[in-house]
């Protein structure tokens, strides 16, 4: 077996991208709830230009 690609290794890495992907989902949820909520966007408006260039 290769000792570049141990169990424990690959397991500790999972587990921080597991970590990694439950931070990410919280903070998406926290300013989802504010936006509900409030119903304005944190964002200035006249956005839509800077938007438009960030989807291409």
């Amino acid at each position: 077996m290769d000792e570049s690609r141990s169990p424990q290794r690959e397991r500790r890495a999972g587990v921080a991208f597991g970590f990694a992907t439950h931070a990410l989902f919280g903070a998406t949820v926290w300013h989802l709830f504010f936006f509900l909520w409030d119903g304005h966007a944190l964002a200035p408006t006249g956005s839509l230009w800077g938007n438009a260039i960030l989807a291409l």
